[in-house]
């Protein structure tokens, strides 16, 4: 009997091993923020990878689109995030930085209160973004602008499964501003600049991030645009808040 109990351990052991390696070795799919809050259930279950800041506290533990998200408290303009023992170890250095977290995303999991739009849990990776800071093309001058950039100058309205929404506006000097509204609320919570590459990737500078970054460009039409699979609806030009 006793003989038995161990080769069924070593057997259970050695399928535990298997089933890690095959999660380690599985391909992370790389989303945005604004794709987990806006369409949570076509991520639900999957092994993502997402860049977004980062808060570690009590009851509070969550990824935000934007660090000004977490000032200002909008909580469905983030995730909850199951911290992990490397997470504690290392809490110093990622607590309240933009990281790069892989995991398994949890639609129906709102985290404390059910406040949140998802969760992350089983986290195999975390990253804080390299502290060198890659200096921003300027194109401020540039003209005239190219033919999708001048189909991008304007308002874009994101989509949204909640209340809350948020609208993109690119100017025609390259740069850019974000609009939050919380119940009819409008916060100004993001500006910086913008530029469209060769490749199709719409490049934008945020000065709350230490270096630029790319989103994949779908496509331009005259009234929807898609950025990284998630389509924009084109809108009436917002107020632009003070803050």
């Amino acid at each position: 009997m006793g003989r038995y109990m161990i080769v069924a351990a070593l057997l259970l052991t050695t399928l535990l091993a298997f089933t890690r390696g095959g999660r380690a070795a599985e391909m992370a799919e790389d989303v945005s923020m604004v794709q987990l809050i806006a369409t949570p259930e076509k991520f639900d279950g999957k092994f993502v990878r997402v860049f977004g800041f980062l808060n570690l506290e009590f009851e509070g533990d969550s990824l935000y689109l934007h660090r000004e998200d977490l000032v200002q408290g909008l909580v469905r303009n983030g995730v909850w995030v199951d911290r992990t023992e490397a997470m504690e170890r290392d809490r110093k250095k990622l607590n309240r930085h933009y990281v790069l977290i892989e995991g398994i995303f949890d639609a129906q999991d709102h985290g404390h209160m059910g406040l949140f739009g998802g969760a992350i849990k089983n986290i195999t990776r975390v990253e804080t973004s390299p502290p060198e800071k890659l200096h921003f093309k300027d194109l401020t001058h540039r003209s005239p602008l190219l033919p999708d950039e001048q189909k991008l100058v304007g308002s874009w309205q994101a989509p949204s499964s909640t209340d809350d929404r948020w609208i993109e506006t690119f100017e025609p000097d390259h740069t850019y501003w974000i609009v939050s509204y919380k119940q009819d609320k409008a916060s100004l919570i993001r500006t910086g600049r913008w530029y469209i590459a060769e490749k199709n990737e719409l490049l934008v500078e945020d000065p709350g991030k230490p270096r630029e970054f790319g989103i994949a460009i779908n496509d331009i039409g005259e009234n929807t645009l898609t950025l990284a699979q998630l389509t924009y609806t084109r809108c009436q030009r917002p107020k632009k808040p003070s803050k």
